[in-house]
C-alpha cells in the first residue's frame, strides 16, 4: 500500500472519529426513547441508506453474490453482533447521563487494540506500548474501586468496538458491501422488535414531534457515514494507527459530558482519567517517535 492510500486512510479515520465524538449530542435530541427501540430504528434507517448507496454505486450483483456465501454471512453476523452490542450500550450510556463513562470506554479501546493486534494480527508491540496498556488497566481498576462497581459501560464499549475493528480489518468485503450486509442481517430482529412494541402499544414514535421523527430518520445517514469512513480507514492503516486517531472521539465526548451535560466529575474519576490519559500520551508519543526514527532511517 502506497503513502497516498495510507494518508487517505488517516483522513477517513479522523473524519469518522470526529463525527462519533459529537454523537452524544445527536442522540440527546431523542431523549426519552428506550435504547433498544432507538437501536432498531438506527439499524433500519442505516440499511435504507446503504441500499440507496448500493443502487447508486451499481454493485447489486456482486453484493447479492457475496450474500450467498455462507462464510460471509457467518463473518458479518459476528461483526454485526459486535456493532449491535456497541450501539445499544452507547445509547444506554447517553440516555442515562453517563457520557463520561462512554468517553472512558473509547479512551480504553485504542489501548485494548494493542492486545488485539498482537494476539490476532501478530503485530509486534514495543515495551512502551505495553506500559501504556498497563496504565489503562490500573485506571479501570481504580474506577472500579472508587465507584465500588465495575465500569461496565466503558468496558463493553471498549471490547465490542475493538472486536468490531479487528473483524472489519480482515473483512472479505469492502466497507460499503460490508456495512450493507451487517445492517441487513440485523433487519429481521429490528423490524420484529418494533412490530412487537407496536402490537403492545409500547412504541414511542407516534408520540414524537415532527422534528424528532426527522432526526430519527436521519440517524441512518449519521450512522452510516462515519462507519463507512472507519471501515475504509481500517483497511488502509495499522490497527494501532486507528487507535491513535480514536482519541479524538472520547475527547469530544468528555468535553460534552463535563461542560454541556454537567455530569459529576469527582476526584476519584479525575484520578481515573489521569491514569488513562497517561497511558494515551505514552502510547501516542511512542508511536510518534517510532515513525520519526523510521523516517530518519529511510
Amino acid at each position: 500500500m502506497n503513502d497516498r492510500e495510507q494518508q487517505g486512510g488517516v483522513a477517513e479515520g479522523i473524519a469518522a472519529f470526529a463525527i462519533w465524538g459529537f454523537m452524544p449530542s445527536f442522540w440527546k435530541l431523542l431523549g426519552g426513547v428506550p435504547p433498544a427501540e432507538l437501536l432498531c430504528h438506527r439499524m433500519i434507517w442505516s440499511l435504507a441508506f446503504m441500499l440507496i448507496l448500493l443502487t447508486a454505486s451499481r454493485i447489486w450483483t456482486p453484493f447479492l453474490k457475496a450474500c450467498r456465501k455462507p462464510r460471509n454471512l457467518i463473518f458479518f453476523f459476528g461483526s454485526s453482533l459486535c456493532l449491535g452490542i456497541n450501539w445499544l450500550t452507547f445509547l444506554y450510556g447517553v440516555q442515562t447521563d453517563q457520557v463520561l463513562q462512554a468517553s472512558l470506554g473509547y479512551y480504553i479501546n485504542p489501548l485494548f487494540n494493542v492486545a488485539l493486534g498482537a494476539i490476532f494480527l501478530k503485530e509486534k508491540k514495543r515495551p512502551l506500548q505495553w506500559i501504556a496498556v498497563a496504565f489503562a488497566t490500573v485506571g479501570v481498576l481504580h474506577e472500579t474501586l472508587a465507584l465500588d462497581q465495575v465500569p461496565w459501560i466503558a468496558l463493553v464499549l471498549a471490547f465490542s468496538f475493538g472486536a468490531y475493528g479487528l473483524l472489519r480489518k480482515i473483512a472479505p468485503l469492502d466497507s460499503l458491501q460490508g456495512m450493507a450486509l451487517e445492517t441487513a442481517i440485523f433487519f429481521p430482529f429490528s423490524i420484529g422488535w418494533l412490530l412487537y412494541l407496536w402490537a403492545n402499544g409500547n412504541t414511542t414514535v407516534q408520540d414524537m414531534s415532527t422534528s424528532q421523527q426527522i432526526i430519527l430518520a436521519s440517524s441512518g445517514v449519521v450512522t452510516a457515514i462515519p462507519l463507512l469512513l472507519f471501515a475504509a480507514s481500517a483497511r488502509k492503516v495499522h490497527l494501532s494507527t486507528l487507535g491513535i486517531m480514536q482519541y479524538l472521539a472520547p475527547s469530544l465526548m468528555f468535553l460534552q459530558g463535563v461542560f454541556m451535560y454537567d455530569e459529576p466529575f469527582t476526584k476519584g474519576r479525575f484520578i481515573t482519567f489521569i491514569l488513562i490519559w497517561i497511558g494515551v500520551i505514552l502510547y501516542a508519543a511512542e508511536g510518534f517517535l517510532t515513525q520519526r526514527r523510521r523516517g530518519a532511517e529511510g
